[in-house]
């Protein structure tokens, strides 16, 4: 039992942890309140739970679920929110995200709504430090098995730095990542290709999609067949777009670019799953996301995540080398050697930095 919620009945006056409630950013969160009493035991909860499926929409104050086992799949669906003593069996603080499964109380009738009294325990995760100043965590989606980092080759630009930081949270949270670049007839696609290679180098998937000219698109729907995926980037990029080309009917509304700061414009406001025909898998299209902060992973740790370091750190005349200052550093040799791709290097140290211990 998580210890947010190990109590003892006959205590007064206590912290309880288990009020949700909906944010902005699509996720549920605790928050702190106080009670004279516990009214009942998880046990009591557990048994009022009469269905097991997986959260597959997120909607301004409710959550979609699956009414079946077949957790993935076109199946019926029921209308939950999160009730009052639900349980997570997850450390972090978001309660419920696109993917979760979750076990419901269901009411009768026609329409079929219900209450979300438990959360399982997430076997892989997307996570990010929220926007902004505060030291907080968002799971983006969970349950699933890659991250399809999506950027544009213009209006905006891809941005290197930006990938690098998905990678390190895809890798954390037990992802397998696949880098999309769309809207490549905006830019020649072998001058792309070469400026890409470090991550073909690294053995990350990279392909390059035009939504307007139907090219690359069978490929990536090869990396999606059998595979449960979310799509993750910025706004603008076109991951709507994606998804209509992809599936070949408009089930996504697309947005434009802001003239004046070559942005994009949110669009999608809500995290969905879409299943692919058969059973064969499904992909979940998210917010854009200008931020992507990195959070849980402490300042040291991030070489790590940075595997073309992998063949100099253990050569770098300190231990504990931070690959920054420190003198007879072969990380750093590397790069002035330009075995190591500086772009991936100064990246790095921009991650490090943004760090808050």
């Amino acid at each position: 039992m998580p210890s947010e919620f190990r109590r003892k009945p006959s205590r007064k006056n206590i912290i309880r942890n288990d009020r949700s409630y909906k944010s902005s950013d699509e996720t549920v969160s605790y928050r702190e309140r106080k009670s004279t009493t516990i009214k009942r035991t998880f046990d009591a909860q557990r048994t009022k739970a009469t269905l097991r499926g997986r959260v597959i929409e997120a909607r301004s104050s409710s959550w979609i679920v699956t009414d079946s086992s077949d957790l993935w799949g076109n199946t019926n669906t029921i209308e939950t929110r999160v009730g009052g003593l639900a349980i997570s069996n997850n450390d972090d603080k978001t309660l419920v995200c696109i993917g979760d499964i979750v076990l419901c109380s269901v009411e009768d009738g026609e329409h079929g709504k219900g209450t979300i009294l438990e959360v399982e325990k997430r076997e892989s995760k997307l996570l990010r430090k929220v926007a902004g100043q505060r030291i907080e965590r968002q799971v983006i989606a969970a349950n699933i098995e890659q991250v399809l980092i999506v950027a544009s080759a213009a209006e905006p630009f891809y941005n290197t730095r930006l990938i690098d930081r998905y990678l390190i949270a895809a890798e954390d949270g037990g992802l397998s990542p696949v880098i999309i670049i769309n809207k490549c007839e905006l830019m020649d696609e072998e001058f792309m290709r070469e400026d890409l290679r470090m991550y073909n180098d690294l053995g990350i998937p990279v392909h390059f999609t035009s939504c307007k000219k139907n090219r690359g698109l069978d490929d990536v729907r090869i990396v999606l067949e059998q595979h449960s995926s979310v799509l993750a980037g910025p706004s603008g990029v076109g991951k709507s777009s994606l998804i209509n080309a992809l599936f070949g009917i408009s089930l996504q509304e697309e947005g434009e670019i802001s003239d004046k700061y070559q942005k994009g414009k949110h669009t999608t406001t809500t995290s969905k799953v879409f299943a692919l025909g058969g059973g064969a898998g499904a992909v979940i299209d998210t917010p854009g996301m200008r931020e992507f902060g990195i959070i849980d992973i402490p300042r040291e740790q991030i070489a790590f995540f940075f595997h073309d370091f992998d063949d100099y750190y253990p050569h770098c005349k300190y231990s504990g080398c931070t690959h920054t200052h420190e003198p007879d550093c072969a990380v750093k040799a590397a790069v002035e050697d330009a075995d190591i791709d500086p772009r991936r290097y100064d990246s790095y140290l921009r991650i490090i930095e943004s760090i808050t211990e």
